[in-house]
């Protein structure tokens, strides 16, 4: 974030979760679709602005998880920004080697206001000490869907793969070298994975619109601060500067997680990887 950005402490929206959920088993998977229509709490879910999640039907699939953010500057000198996000703690990671994936759709997206700096992301994360997004003194891998430039060198439709860390210099800040069309209404696909060799993890995250078959892809590799315990999950972020309004509303549904022998998931990546060169299909630009 611009270091100069100016954020109002009372429009700093993160409200942390009370307690944790107890760790999950893996493999594991969530479809929602056995709970109530609402803001119903969902089993193993721990989140942060809890009053941003609920539980949407009809949705593409019946039910999917609802997440709805918004914030409203009133004009030059003020900014608000607002993490949104909902995780799972999984047993302690015997290494940094995870593969998860969720499948979401974007109901709606407001962009209001002159400032170039107005933008919202949504995406999924990985990180070492709980859910909450402002975490400090862990790693904290992200991967996040841009819906629009940001005006700090992420583009719109592009893949931005990050390490989030207070305490520490973050090594990555990866684009994807393609833009995917931000579609409203079209169903996608978001996998993020990371491979631990050799003191380094090898981190890919894809996105897939279900819609057109449309894909892009971003890999980096860390070798500094691995994860050492497991929290994974969905990650979103919508802010004002200087005048406006950005609101998301995207439903999310199949959310899966597991933790791969490390050649297996290798393998399996190089074979995607591979594919995508076969295939050469030209992407559209956002």
């Amino acid at each position: 974030m611009n270091p100069t950005l100016r954020v109002a402490a009372a429009g700093a929206l993160m409200i942390w979760a009370a307690s944790a959920a107890p760790a999950a088993p893996v493999p594991y998977s969530e479809g929602f679709e056995g709970y109530a229509t609402g803001d119903t709490a969902v089993a193993n879910f721990t989140e942060t602005a809890p009053e941003a999640w609920g539980v949407a039907s009809p949705s593409y699939s019946g039910q999917a998880y609802e997440n709805v953010s918004s914030v409203f500057s009133s004009g030059p000198g003020f900014a608000v920004l607002e993490n949104s996000s909902a995780g799972i703690a999984f047993p302690a990671l015997g290494s940094s080697t995870f593969s998860m994936s969720t499948t979401f759709r974007i109901d709606s997206l407001t962009l209001a206001g002159s400032d170039p700096n107005n933008t919202a992301t949504i995406g999924l994360f990985a990180r070492s000490a709980t859910v909450n997004p402002a975490a400090t003194g862990s790693d904290r891998y992200h991967v996040s869907y841009s819906l629009d430039d940001d005006g700090l060198g992420h583009a719109t439709g592009r893949l931005w793969l990050r390490e989030v860390n207070l305490f520490f210099s973050d090594s990555l800040n990866e684009l994807s070298a393609a833009a995917l069309p931000v579609t409203l209404g079209d169903v996608y696909r978001m996998s993020f994975s990371g491979v631990e060799s050799g003191g380094s993890v090898a981190l890919s995250a894809s996105l897939i619109n279900l819609s057109t078959s449309a894909r892009i892809d971003v890999t980096d590799a860390d070798s500094s601060h691995l994860l050492s315990h497991s929290y994974f999950g969905y990650f979103n972020h919508v802010r004002v500067e200087d005048g406006g309004t950005v609101s998301l509303n995207a439903d999310f549904d199949d959310f899966s997680m597991v933790i791969p022998e490390p050649e297996a998931l290798a393998f399996a990546l190089a074979a995607g990887v591979v594919a995508i060169a076969v295939r050469r299909r030209p992407l559209r630009a956002a």
